[in-house]
């Protein structure tokens, strides 16, 4: 008798063991396909991720439903594979959680599979099957006792949202402190001791011990199997976001009365960059240095739209002929006569030979200019109004690159200049 395939002696209902991914994977989807009216599993918090990305698995569940079948499924909830376990309450009639589940079993009217051989995203590669009837009740009274005790799944995933939020706070709250802040950017590459650390920051050991308890429960800081004291993984990645948090907690006041909400993600993760400011009521002071001897090339969105035709200089970029590139936003006026200003300085032949460049947009909220040698921004207040009495002004690498990035942002997600959707005011 073939060992893999035992028979019984009454009947010709058997068991077999089925190894290899292409055999057990086979063999599930001849077990789905004679599923009648319901499938019971429960399996370990690996398989949804299995169900999900494997097709012939994902596929099964769905023709299952599709011809009036009914499953239920129990695994274990985790901050891991939370985003598997939403995708399979889409293809399963319930879901539920139970805490540490082993391994893996299926049932349905009249056979069973059962593996403990369960690999993240990946087919199995072993599966018992058997479909004796009597075997196949008891395995189902199994899942009935399991489901009794297990909880819907959306309550244990409210339960780790919570969690989540628990965690942020903690976060959030060790670094609000600047001894904290310090003790990461000291441990940035490097391992130390706790006295190092506390005489570097001129307290003492007792003093220490409570920001290294906040720091640690917090995740962000460890002692390795020497006893020196090193950032985590998560402390490695959150240092690199500390200057923008730095930033936002220095111009706390500004941004209450000021929007960030018009800036994609990836600038405002990076905003940290725009720390070195003066903050001034007068642009045009600082505009003139736009002109300067060495300067090539200057980017505007939005100026024209808040300086006077007049301003000279405007006429000097035009006439040294410096690279210019500008974005206008439809929605915005520009003072009366620069048209004529424009035709004045002859814009359209410096266009034609590639010195001027511009471009239109619907959605830009700010003015800004930018060249190699300063940059100035000016944020929309909280109703979308765009400040023009606050003038960031740097001449910080950091924050001319910063400015530069996002007017390339901008430029690339704008479209063609067309006139006749300018309007003076």
């Amino acid at each position: 008798m073939d060992k893999n395939q035992l028979k019984t002696k009454d009947t010709e209902k058997g068991i077999q063991v089925i190894n290899g991914s292409e055999g057990a994977v086979t063999k599930g989807v001849e077990f789905m396909n004679e599923v009648k009216t319901k499938m019971d599993l429960c399996y370990e918090n690996n398989a949804p991720s299995i169900v999900i990305e494997v097709d012939a698995y994902k596929n099964g569940y769905m023709k299952i439903r599709e011809n009036g079948g009914k499953i239920r499924v129990i695994t274990e909830v985790t901050k891991n594979n939370i985003k598997y376990c939403k995708e399979l309450m889409k293809i399963v009639d319930e879901l539920r959680h139970l805490d540490d589940v082993k391994g893996g079993i299926a049932v349905s009217d009249s056979a069973y599979m059962t593996t403990t051989i369960l690999q993240e995203s990946k087919p199995l590669t072993q599966v018992v099957y058997s479909d004796v009837i009597e075997a196949v009740h008891q395995q189902q009274n199994f899942f009935d006792s399991l489901w009794e005790r297990a909880i819907p799944v959306k309550q244990k995933i409210r339960d780790i949202a919570n969690e989540i939020d628990v965690n942020q706070n903690n976060i959030f709250s060790a670094i609000s402190n600047n001894i904290r802040r310090s003790i990461l950017f000291y441990l940035k590459g490097r391992t130390m001791k706790i006295s190092q650390l506390a005489k570097k920051l001129d307290i003492t050991i007792q003093a220490f011990q409570k920001h290294f308890i906040k720091l640690n429960e917090s995740g962000l800081i460890e002692k390795n199997q020497m006893g020196m004291l090193e950032l985590t993984q998560t402390g490695l990645a959150l240092i690199k976001q500390i200057p923008s948090i730095q930033f936002l907690f220095d111009n706390k006041k500004f941004f209450e009365t000021h929007s960030l909400s018009f800036l994609p993600v990836k600038f405002v993760q990076q905003i940290g960059s725009l720390q070195e400011f003066d903050l001034i009521n007068d642009m045009s002071k600082k505009f003139y240095e736009l002109v300067g001897e060495s300067t090539k090339q200057v980017k505007f969105i939005n100026m024209p739209s808040v300086f006077d035709v007049k301003n000279k200089v405007f006429s000097k970029i035009f006439q040294k002929n410096i690279k210019m590139q500008y974005i206008l936003d439809v929605n915005l006026k520009i003072p009366k006569g620069w048209t004529e200003f424009a035709e004045k300085m002859e814009e359209e032949d410096l266009i034609s030979q590639g010195i001027i460049q511009k471009r239109m947009t619907s959605n830009s909220h700010i003015i800004m200019f930018t060249s190699e040698k300063s940059a100035g921004l000016m944020f929309p207040k909280l109703n979308g109004d765009i400040d023009i009495q606050n003038l960031w002004y740097s001449k910080d690498k950091k924050f001319i690159d910063w400015c530069t990035d996002y007017f390339d942002h901008m430029w690339q997600n704008s479209h063609s200049f067309v006139k006749q959707k300018i309007s003076e005011g």
